[in-house]
């Protein structure tokens, strides 16, 4: 995959400003990177003298903000369509909008290595005989249950996920306030995967979906939209429960969202996900991007709605760095610019922290120490397809 430069030992990168996800805000700043890891990160005054060796590569950028590559909590790398069709994956498009970690729930199994976005695999999805999904991993009986979480696990996957509700795009039986599973069943479900350290995102639209999967034990809430047969109605309670059990919810907003009509009323959706942030639910970005409905590589433009949640950017910017990696279980990994992680960088021009639009057209992408070229990636048409070969599969351990 001819994506950008080989690999070096080190690199020293100048910036205007440096934010490091932590709190912390170096003006002008540096970053150095050894092989696909952070040597140092600081104030440029105060670089150690043993950076201070001219054969090491100096990237100067003087009007420029470096920050931590962006994290997408929810996308489908390879839709329905194109898993029965064997279709390749397309990974540039995320890359080049400073995306370096996804949490996929389309691919069928889990990426081999390459330079490109942090895959987190869910594998298969687990479902019921008559809902969304039904295509994937359907489960009547208790062996399947065990069945399908074990090969999901012998494959890779690094996330459970599990429809627990009809879904809002599926002409499935199950419509998208009724529930797949009993809630014995779906506490079954999340025991076997907390039995094999595998945490479970719930697919939920419906609020009887989203109390069965809270008191189920679930690790992350998907849509989360308080849909009934009366339409949608927050429930103060559950919300409550979201925030005192620190469950994340991801309420896969796209650039779309805002346009949705009827189907989804965003002004509605606004006023919820408001009252959810202010009781302190720990909320995701997360596009539910799958290359055909909604594009890849627009992660910048979904941002921009988040900000008519009465978020300020610093906030949101936190939200998909920090938070969605500690959430995701790759905190240790990245998500911020402390030493020792993985080098996933991005670099735009004007300060982030005060417009989230710079987003939309980095200057500088680097995932685990590779830099990307942007000008190679620029001339891939938007329908250029990159096999699954071409992310890679991130351990836990």
């Amino acid at each position: 995959m001819e994506k950008g430069d080989p690999p070096v030992v080190q690199r020293i990168i100048d910036a205007a400003r440096v934010l490091t996800g932590t709190g912390r805000a170096c003006s002008p700043g540096s970053v150095v990177v050894d092989g696909p890891s952070i040597a140092w990160v600081g104030d440029t005054g105060d670089l150690p003298a043993n950076f201070s060796d001219p054969t090491i590569e100096r990237l100067v950028l003087s009007d420029a903000t470096v920050l931590p590559a962006l994290i997408d909590a929810h996308v489908q790398l390879t839709p329905r369509r194109a898993v029965l069709a064997a279709n390749p994956t397309a990974c540039d498009a995320l890359v080049r909008g400073g995306v370096a970690t996804v949490r996929d729930f389309g691919a069928p199994g889990p990426a081999a290595s390459g330079p490109g976005p942090r895959v987190l695999s869910s594998g298969t999805l687990l479902t019921g005989d008559r809902g969304h999904g039904r295509t994937h991993g359907e489960i009547a009986t208790l062996d399947d249950v065990e069945y399908l979480i074990d090969e999901n696990h012998r494959r890779g996957a690094t996330w459970i996920s599990v429809q627990v509700t009809g879904s809002l795009t599926d002409g499935g039986e199950c419509s998208p306030y009724e529930l797949h599973f009993t809630d014995d069943r779906l506490t079954a479900i999340v025991h076997a995967a907390h039995d094999r350290e595998l945490p479970v995102a719930a697919h939920a639209h419906g609020s009887v979906g989203i109390r069965q999967a809270v008191e189920a034990g679930v690790d992350s809430i998907e849509h989360c939209t308080w849909l009934t047969s009366g339409g949608f109605e927050l429930d103060p309670g559950l919300v409550r429960a979201l925030a005192a059990r620190g469950i994340p919810v991801c309420p896969t907003i796209s650039h779309h969202s805002r346009h949705t009509g009827n189907r989804l009323p965003w002004r509605q959706r606004q006023a919820h996900l408001r009252r959810m942030a202010e009781a302190g639910v720990p909320l995701l970005p997360g596009t539910n991007a799958d290359g055909h409905r909604i594009a890849h590589g627009r992660f910048a433009d979904a941002l921009a709605a988040w900000t008519e949640l009465g978020l300020t950017p610093a906030r949101i910017l936190e939200s998909a760095t920090r938070q969605a990696a500690q959430a995701l279980g790759v905190g240790h990994l990245t998500g911020t610019l402390e030493v020792g992680k993985h080098a996933d960088l991005i670099a735009v021009r004007g300060n982030p922290t005060q417009c989230l639009d710079v987003l939309a057209a980095p200057v500088l992408v680097m995932t685990d120490g590779h830099l990307h070229d942007l000008a190679a990636l620029a001339d891939q048409s938007e329908d250029a397809r990159i096999p699954v070969a071409d992310v890679r599969q991130v351990s836990l351990l």
